[in-house]
């Protein structure tokens, strides 16, 4: 019998080390599935990050196209707390711009009010001309009192109003 098993080591040969060259085999396509899903998604988020870049850069570009002018703006008290304000926006820039906010200041009190101007859907086409007239509530505000005002725009300019005052 033992020359049989002699045998037939000689005539197949030595089965010592196969199981390590399969082993080996299947850790080098292990490491290189693993690397590649690493790249594809590193690619992915790489291409995620270049559009969120994209999309920011039109929006400062977008934000500094527009070019709101404020003129003749008046300020007049019609009784104690409420302030009404009028001024001639124009759009000089080359994009559509909404104001969203108007804000007062009575510089005399130190107290100023927002006004939301979403609801009345405030916007300015290029080139055209607008009146803005709102009404504010500012506690114990009187005509004798300064006030400035700004308004800012949905994509976050702030323009100021000039500070005439009847």
């Amino acid at each position: 019998m033992k020359r049989i098993s002699l045998h037939r080591k000689t005539r197949f040969g030595s089965s010592k080390g196969i199981s390590t060259v399969i082993a080996t085999i299947f850790l080098v396509l292990t490491v290189f599935v693993l690397s590649t899903n690493v790249f594809l998604w590193s690619l992915s988020q790489n291409a995620f990050y270049n559009q969120a870049v994209k999309e920011r850069n039109q929006q400062d570009v977008d934000r500094l196209m527009e070019n709101i002018i404020a003129t003749n703006a008046t300020y007049w008290v019609p009784s104690t707390g409420t302030v009404n304000v009028t001024a001639d926006l124009v759009n000089a820039g080359s994009i559509s711009a909404q104001i969203v906010t108007l804000w007062v200041l009575d510089a005399t009190q130190r107290k100023y009010n927002v006004t939301d101007l979403r609801a009345s859907n405030f916007n300015l086409n290029p080139g055209d001309h607008r009146l803005l007239s709102r009404v504010v509530q500012i506690p114990d505000a009187t005509s004798s009192n300064a006030f400035s005002a700004w308004i800012v725009t949905a994509r976050g300019n702030k323009v100021n109003l000039a500070t005439v005052q009847t």
